[in-house]
């Protein structure tokens, strides 16, 4: 795509404020056009979340002139569980179906939370659990609730956010969040440059 043309595009995409219109917006850009991965990864960029990032990468994938340098599109992703999802779809089209956490599993996560929110070990179990699992807004807002400072909540939230399949749902979090301070910092996590 001509630098004009794709500058063009990037306005376009970032004039739209959710996920799913620029989704939209690059559907209808790409039809007949192709992409450096430069110009891809700048794509990725305008997205918050991996699995926005994933679907855009979906979309684009069969646009991509310069598919040798595909391996560089990886460094767009924070998680290796998403840099799998990446590889298939790079290598078969296919786009994994995120699923939110189980009940089951969801109740035993928040167990060993409640156990361990004190020390380190709450922090370290979301480390290592985050990347396995996707979560809807009201699971997260269940493990927020285990924390009982706001900034204990805030570092949770970072761990997690990346794994959330709704972030629209955001504001959901606000409750848990009593100065006008802290929700101002929740709303720039979700929604930033508004």
């Amino acid at each position: 795509m001509p630098d004009a043309a794709f500058q063009s595009l990037l306005g376009a995409v970032d004039r739209e404020g959710f996920a799913d219109d620029r989704l939209r917006v690059l559907e209808t850009a790409v039809a007949n056009q192709h992409l450096f991965v430069a110009q891809v990864k700048e794509l990725l960029a305008r997205f918050t979340f991996s699995q926005q990032k994933l679907k855009a990468a979906h979309l684009l994938k069969d646009h991509i002139a310069d598919r040798q340098n595909e391996f560089q599109l990886y460094s767009a992703l924070t998680f290796e569980s998403d840099k799998e999802a990446l590889r298939k779809i790079l290598g078969t089209g296919e786009l994994e179906t995120a699923r939110p956490i189980d009940n089951a599993a969801f109740d035993q996560l928040v167990a060993r939370l409640r156990q361990g929110w004190a020390s380190q070990v709450g922090f370290q179990l979301l480390r290592d659990e985050a990347p396995k699992r996707w979560f809807l807004v009201d699971q997260v807002a269940t493990l927020l609730g285990i924390f009982p400072t706001f900034d204990a909540r805030f570092r949770a939230l970072e761990i997690v956010r990346p794994r959330i399949l709704d972030p629209e749902n955001w504001m959901r979090f606000e409750p848990q969040f009593a100065t006008m301070e802290d929700r101002a910092r929740l709303r720039s996590l979700f929604n930033p440059g508004h």
